[in-house]
């Protein structure tokens, strides 16, 4: 009976993403139909800021855009330990606030 009731929970867990998913999806949709131009990651807060439940935040990494991702071996890993690791520093905004409805 556990494993049902463990099923049950995750069934209803991946319904209500979905469900959210499709709002976002259409909140966006609505908002392109309106007239509303989204270029950057503000505009998608602006068009999804009203579904309840929801907040939004920017991440964006420090690497830059089109440089090519280095690829490791295990040799090139045994080197990296060797050295100090730095921790990224990546830029986030704040993140917004479910309005109620």
């Amino acid at each position: 009976m556990y494993e049902y009731e463990s099923f049950d929970k995750l069934q209803k867990l991946i319904l209500h993403y979905a469900s959210l998913d499709h709002q976002i999806s259409y909140a966006i949709s609505c908002h392109v139909h309106l007239g509303f131009n989204i270029a950057q990651g503000s505009d998608i807060e602006l068009a999804i800021e009203g579904i309840h439940g929801t907040s939004v935040a920017h991440l964006e990494s420090e690497h830059p855009k089109g440089k090519k991702q280095n690829e490791f071996t295990s040799a090139k890993l045994e080197k990296l330990q060797k050295k100090d690791i730095q921790k990224p520093n990546p830029q986030v905004s704040q993140h917004s606030v479910p309005k109620s409805s």
